[in-house]
């Protein structure tokens, strides 16, 4: 009975010291490849870890959108870990739905022809854990794209 309170003070303790990781820089695709049927690549994002302890970010649920169309995903490509009080740069994998792209340009097409921007949307969550205690992480970015960018 002792260690089962214990753990459960343990696990109160840890979740009310956690804080959110903080986003520090999301640079571009790269090593990307574009065509009419979608788009893939990988992204880099500049973490970083506030909290006094590593946190390991094992999966990522991240969707993107064109205003609200869904037209893509992001995958973390494989486990990292997040050291303690410091920076960190994770790679993550992005992939259109297919179709995407056609369907953005069909939609869009007078809007960048005139030169206009259209609203970018990466939102979901990234989940992993820290001392063993499962970690949410909500993750919401959002980018005007033009093509003159």
């Amino acid at each position: 009975m002792m260690r089962w309170l214990w753990a459960v003070l343990v696990v109160v303790g840890l979740t009310g010291c956690y804080q959110e990781l903080e986003v520090r820089e999301v640079s571009g695709l790269t090593d990307g490849q574009l065509t009419l049927q979608g788009f893939n690549g990988t992204m880099d994002v500049r973490l970083f870890n506030p909290n006094r302890y590593p946190v390991k970010a094992l999966d990522s649920e991240v969707y993107l959108f064109v205003r609200d169309q869904r037209v893509g995903k992001v995958d973390l490509s494989e486990p990292v870990e997040l050291p303690a009080q410091a920076e960190s740069t994770i790679s993550l994998e992005v992939a259109s739905e297919p179709g995407a792209i056609a369907a953005i340009l069909k939609n869009e097409l007078m809007n960048f022809l005139t030169g206009g921007e259209v609203e970018l949307r990466a939102e979901g969550t990234v989940t992993g854990k820290a001392w063993g205690i499962p970690v949410t992480v909500p993750v919401r970015a959002v980018e005007q794209i033009g093509l003159t960018k």
